[in-house]
């Protein structure tokens, strides 16, 4: 449903929102705004872009599989950002 669909969106942007403030601790930590911190950056943007697109784009008939697929997806893709920002 469309209110299913607005919370879930709610929760990508939360979760993205509280990496990159992470992002900005590493840069605090840091001083200086490493290649490692810009390209975890960009990985958030790219991968809330991403996911939120999915989101009000549902395939249908496999909507299960879809939610599953996309789930797998964002934890990846949060998952990577962070191993690329501890490389800072």
């Amino acid at each position: 449903t469309m209110a299913s669909r607005k919370r879930l969106k709610k929760n990508v942007h939360q979760i993205c929102g509280e990496m990159l403030y992470v992002c900005g601790l590493s840069y605090a930590e840091k001083g200086s705004l490493t290649p490692e911190i810009q390209a975890a950056v960009q990985e958030v943007f790219r991968l809330q872009a991403e996911i939120v697109s999915r989101i009000s784009h549902t395939e249908q008939g496999s909507v299960k599989r879809f939610y599953r697929q996309l789930r797998e997806d964002f934890s990846k893709g949060i998952e990577q950002a962070y191993s690329t920002l501890v490389q800072a």
